[in-house]
């Protein structure tokens, strides 16, 4: 599973089911889902998945996994800013900053408000996203981080811009067994609680629950996860 292993993805999922509490037997819709490492599980225990990425490479390691694991996943490519209104989820789970953040504050409330035609009445929301009081606590410039098969290792380059909460990460990947790297760029602006409330309330969602992390834990200044849990009007 590359940098996150199966105990972190157990750990995220049973944070899901805990905090959320989905109906048995509901459609979920993982948004910006990658490919499936928390809808292909999902499925597993008989919910209705459908789940949406920019990426066809993603979409096509989901449709492999689903069919490995014996389970069907709805499939949407599209941009997240471009949710289709027909799917009609009754929850919907945006987990490990996955979209939000990476473009434009209004960009994300366009999606938000695309997000929110596509579910049902009263349906519910789970976002997960790291803290902006964490990102600013532990703070560094640049730092290794080791692959757990320790194949692999990322520099991180970093700048924070402090007018938009907005870092960027000049990345190196380097594969420690032949030398080889690759760069890439990351931008990424992180939400206080406050800000991503005000940016659902905005999109037409009632904020109703905010976590520290998937294990329910307050929100606090040192919680590096801010979960929230809203509502559509």
């Amino acid at each position: 599973m590359g940098l996150l292993g199966q105990k972190e993805t157990n750990e995220e999922l049973s944070g899901v089911l805990n905090l959320l509490q989905p109906k048995s037997g509901s459609h979920i819709l993982d948004w910006c889902g990658g490919w499936g490492r928390h809808a292909v599980p999902l499925a597993k225990r008989g919910f209705k998945l459908t789940i949406l990425d920019f990426s066809k490479d993603y979409l096509e390691r989901a449709e492999a996994y689903a069919k490995k694991e014996g389970v069907n996943l709805d499939m949407v490519h599209a941009d997240f800013r471009e949710t289709p209104p027909d799917i009609q989820a009754n929850y919907a789970v945006n987990l490990f900053t996955a979209g939000l953040g990476y473009l434009s504050e209004s960009d994300d409330l366009a999606a938000l408000r695309s997000l929110h035609a596509a579910l049902k009445p009263k349906a519910r929301i789970f976002i997960d996203t790291m803290s902006l009081f964490w990102i600013v606590r532990n703070w560094r410039d640049d730092n290794w981080v080791l692959s757990l098969d320790g194949t692999k290792r990322h520099l991180h380059k970093r700048v924070f811009d402090f007018w938009r909460n907005r870092t960027t990460d000049e990345g190196i990947f380097q594969d420690i067994a032949t030398g080889s790297e690759e760069n890439r760029s990351t931008e990424i602006s992180f939400y206080s609680p406050a800000q991503l409330a005000n940016v659902l309330r905005t999109a037409g969602f009632d904020p109703q629950e905010l976590f520290g992390g998937f294990d329910g834990a307050p929100f606090t200044l040192d919680s590096k996860r801010l979960i929230m849990i809203a509502q559509k009007h």
